[in-house]
């Protein structure tokens, strides 16, 4: 687990995962999203309008920031490492430790 302080829970509290997107299903409202990494297999119900926002896509590689009962999934890991680095400057000492 990689905490930092300044930080919201949101941010960047839990586990980082990084899998491939195995299965995509939509409909008009609500959208099925399956990753796969390594043995583990994560299945997430979203709004059809974030599966399109984010571009999510079959044999797309994603990150998923879990804590607790919450998914955040990160298409681009660059930009969200980008904003979190603008927002506290000290993260990356702590990422290194």
């Amino acid at each position: 687990m990689i905490t930092a302080p300044g930080l919201s829970s949101r941010d960047f509290n839990g586990q980082l995962i990084k899998g491939t997107v195995i299965e995509v299903d939509s409909g008009l409202i609500n959208a099925s999203v399956l990753i796969q990494s390594g043995k583990r297999t994560i299945s997430i119900m979203m709004s059809a309008a974030e599966l399109v926002k984010a571009g999510i896509t079959v044999n797309s590689t994603v990150f998923c920031l879990m804590s607790g009962k919450d998914i955040t999934i990160i298409t681009d890991i660059k930009e969200y490492m980008t904003k979190l680095q603008k927002k506290n400057p000290n993260l990356e000492t702590y990422l290194v430790k």
